[in-house]
C-alpha cells in the first residue's frame, strides 16, 4: 500500500473484504452449495464493502450527511430500475408470443420507460437544465450546419 494516514486504513479495510471473498467464494463451492450462492455472497461482501466506505466518508468527509447520501443516490439509484421494469413486464404478461417484433417493442418500450424514470425520479431539477441547455446547444448547432449547406 502506498498511501498513508485515513486513506491507508480504508485500503486495508476495502481490500480485506474484497480479498476474503476468494477463500469464502471457494469454501462455498467446495461443500458442494449451487453456483448461485457466489452471487449471493458476492453481494452480501459488497453490501460490506459498501458500509465500510460510507461510515469512512461520515467519519473523514466534512459536511458529508450518510442519511442524505442513502436517500438521495442510493435509493434513486435502486428505484429508477426497480420502477422502470415494471412496464415492460406487464407489457411481456399481455404479449408472451416470441416474435421478433415484440422483443423490439419491448426493447422499445424498456427504453423509453428507464428515461422516464430517469427524467422523473434520478435528476435533479439543476440536472435537467443542464441537459436541456446541452440539448438545445446541440440541436442548435445542427440545425446551423444544415443551413451552411
Amino acid at each position: 500500500l502506498s498511501a498513508s494516514g485515513h486513506i491507508k486504513k480504508y485500503q486495508i479495510e476495502t481490500s480485506i473484504t474484497t480479498l476474503i471473498s476468494l477463500p469464502i467464494l471457494g469454501y462455498v463451492l467446495y461443500i458442494g452449495a449451487e453456483p448461485y450462492a457466489v452471487y449471493i455472497i458476492a453481494l452480501i461482501l459488497g453490501i460490506v464493502n459498501f458500509a465500510i466506505r460510507i461510515y469512512n466518508c461520515s467519519k473523514y468527509v466534512n459536511g458529508f450527511e450518510t442519511s442524505y447520501y442513502i436517500l438521495n443516490v442510493v435509493l434513486k439509484t435502486l428505484l429508477v430500475p426497480i420502477i422502470a421494469i415494471i412496464v415492460p413486464l406487464i407489457f411481456k404478461v399481455f404479449f408472451y408470443d416470441s416474435t421478433v417484433f415484440l422483443w423490439i417493442i419491448q426493447c422499445v418500450i424498456i427504453e423509453i420507460s428507464l428515461f422516464l424514470n430517469i427524467w422523473t425520479i434520478g435528476l435533479t431539477y439543476s440536472e435537467k437544465t443542464i441537459i436541456k441547455n446541452a440539448v438545445y446547444k446541440f440541436v442548435g448547432n445542427i440545425n446551423i450546419c444544415i443551413l451552411k449547406k
